[in-house]
């Protein structure tokens, strides 16, 4: 099994980092209710640092991780994501990171091709591959959505 890391990111009021345990849980249901991952990948919420030692309670959660088997479709993740996304409201950062790839998943209108680099990346297509618009860094980042808008609603996958 690969191992995928999703984290959503939100500024609020002034620029500060927003709570975003809720969209967490909004996305880990989403996703579990999406039929087209079904037996594909396991998703659990966790937080993203250990715990810190003679601290009290749990805290909170603030990546997915996702325990992916062969049958894993990355497209299929790419579009329940921005399903989801497209369904919420709010400038929601999601960028999805397996091994040293993190791609950013936005809700501006993307080429084909960019889409298709984006998958391919996240499939393991390219390994080694740094995107051609990733800062000079070990990591790019590479940012991709919908080519068309996604029908949005409620809380469940189309």
């Amino acid at each position: 099994m690969t191992d995928i890391a999703v984290r959503i990111d939100r500024l609020g009021p002034g620029g500060q980092p927003w709570d975003t345990e809720e969209e967490l849980r909004s996305l880990l249901r989403w996703l579990r209710a999406d039929e087209s991952l079904h037996g594909t990948m396991t998703v659990v919420a966790a937080p993203s640092a250990p715990p810190v030692p003679d601290a009290m309670g749990a805290g909170g959660f603030d990546i997915l991780q996702l325990a992916v088997t062969s049958g894993f479709s990355a497209a299929a993740l790419a579009v329940s994501i921005l399903q989801w996304k497209s369904s919420t409201r709010g400038s929601t950062r999601v960028r999805v990171r397996r091994g040293d790839i993190e791609v950013e998943l936005t809700g501006e209108l993307a080429s084909d091709e960019e889409v298709r680099r984006v998958i391919r990346l996240l499939d393991g297509q390219v390994p080694g591959q740094v995107p051609e618009t990733a800062p000079a860094a070990a990591t790019g980042t590479v940012t991709a959505a919908p080519t068309a808008p996604a029908d949005g609603g409620d809380d469940h996958p189309a």
